[in-house]
């Protein structure tokens, strides 16, 4: 046919374009200045940018990516709701020193995880979602269904959270205080020492002393608890802030590629059938030559 060569040839030039507009596309938002804070986006562009390619046609997204995320994720499932673990926890606690310790511990890990899947989720959920939308043939849909989920769950807990005035554990802060036995038990020796020491004025004096000494130090403890708990609480709206933010952008990143990729495909589409409509006159000018000669040769026999 006379038009094969050419159709490969746009068809080559049109997997280009795509290929350069994608990459194009990646090198922007890896340096864009909130996105590239997303410290798993940057890793899977790091793994996979110059595999993505291989055949210059996307057929497939490396399956090395998952299992990192897919290993915090049991990680994180196995603390998160765990009462026993919990109880467990709170047993050994035996001053309200560690008891604050321990909180402050878990909140940090509560909130670096929630961190971690929120960038994961509103950078590598919307990359499927952009792959997807360059090249029809993806085979990680299982992938984004499993993070959009967990999207859905970090999304619901953190909502719940701010609303009722939860701390990580999914706990009130008034179940921490009521565990908060050594300031009670301190209270409980002292009181039966003095019923057990009336006989002595000046030792019923010393034991109101430890007494008030040891309620004083449990209120001063247990404000400081609270302290900790707004504390977590106000990181919990700016991380929240901060997920949106991303998020946002990356869409409007993500509607800008989607805009210039259509208006690319028109204007390949637009030129290719230009140069099939010139190509086509060009070969009807030359069969009308050829019919002009062939014309004149039967005139002249």
């Amino acid at each position: 046919m006379p038009g094969k060569k050419m159709t490969s040839k746009f068809s080559k030039q049109f997997i280009e374009m795509r290929r350069s507009k994608l990459e194009m596309f990646l090198n922007r938002i890896s340096s864009h200045p909130i996105l590239s804070q997303a410290q798993i986006f940057n890793d899977f562009l790091e793994k996979n940018v110059t595999n993505i390619y291989n055949t210059k046609v996307i057929k497939k997204i490396p399956k090395d990516t998952v299992p990192p995320l897919n290993e915090k994720y049991e990680l994180f499932k196995e603390k998160e709701g765990d009462q026993d673990y919990i109880k467990e926890t709170m047993k050994r606690w035996e001053t309200l020193g560690p008891i604050l310790k321990e909180i402050q511990t878990e909140s940090l890990k509560f909130r670096q995880t929630k961190e971690l899947y929120a960038n994961a989720l509103g950078t590598f959920g919307e990359k499927i979602d952009l792959l997807r939308a360059v090249e029809t043939k993806i085979q990680f849909q299982d992938a984004y269904t499993f993070f959009a989920k967990k999207l859905a769950d970090i999304e619901k807990m953190s909502n719940e959270e701010l609303k009722t005035g939860q701390i990580p554990f999914e706990e009130s802060i008034d179940d921490y205080i009521n565990l908060c036995d050594s300031v009670k038990t301190t209270e409980n020796t002292v009181t039966k020492a003095n019923s057990t020491l009336k006989s002595g004025q000046n030792r019923e004096s010393k034991s109101k002393i430890k007494h008030e000494k040891a309620k004083t130090t449990g209120n001063k403890k247990l404000k400081q608890i609270k302290k900790e708990y707004d504390t977590c609480v106000e990181n919990a709206k700016t991380l929240q802030q901060q997920y949106s933010k991303i998020v946002a952008v990356f869409a409007n990143e993500l509607r800008i590629l989607q805009q210039r990729k259509e208006r690319d495909i028109q204007q390949f589409l637009l030129k290719f059938s230009k140069a099939q409509l010139k190509l086509s006159k060009q070969i009807q000018q030359a069969w009308g030559e050829i019919i002009e000669t062939i014309k004149s040769i039967d005139e002249e026999l």
